[in-house]
């Protein structure tokens, strides 16, 4: 890559290189993108997906845990009010859905229709998923309850 290239120039619909890295499955290059400086939180115009919701909408585990290596924001949400988490509970991507939630991100979140990740799980069927959520739920209120400074 040239050192003077433009990290940020976007193609149609906002599209970094990034993105279309992520988009494609090309963690090779995304991961010198971002050892290069690309912005994680770069969004598409039309649906304003950030590569970490792009990558969790295609239940991608390495680009996921690749973007959450480099600070991705774990709850960014889309134009139609989505987290990564809120899609990979729709979408039933179980192991996706856990590097998000080790890492960190909020179960308490809803889409634009008032449902959180649990009941997504539940309504695509996702009986695994469904149990992992509830049970991070609660070890994560245990610790709360512990330390009233932690996120639920």
């Amino acid at each position: 890559m040239k050192p003077d290239a433009d990290l940020e120039q976007t193609a149609h619909d906002g599209f970094t290189p990034l993105m279309i890295a992520v988009q494609k499955g090309f963690p090779e290059i995304a991961s010198t993108l971002l050892l290069s400086g690309a912005n994680t939180e770069a969004r598409t115009t039309s649906n304003g997906l950030t590569p970490l919701i792009a990558a969790a909408l295609r239940g991608d585990e390495k680009m996921t845990s690749l973007l959450i290596k480099y600070g991705a924001k774990l709850d960014a949400r889309s134009k139609q009010g989505f987290t990564a988490l809120l899609y990979c509970a729709r979408k039933g991507y179980f192991e996706v859905a856990k590097l998000l939630v080790e890492a960190g991100c909020r179960m308490d979140m809803k889409d634009g229709e008032g449902e959180t990740a649990v009941q997504l799980a539940e309504r695509s069927g996702q009986a695994v998923l469904v149990n992992f959520l509830k049970a991070a739920i609660k070890a994560r209120w245990n610790h709360h309850k512990f330390n009233p400074e932690a996120e639920i």
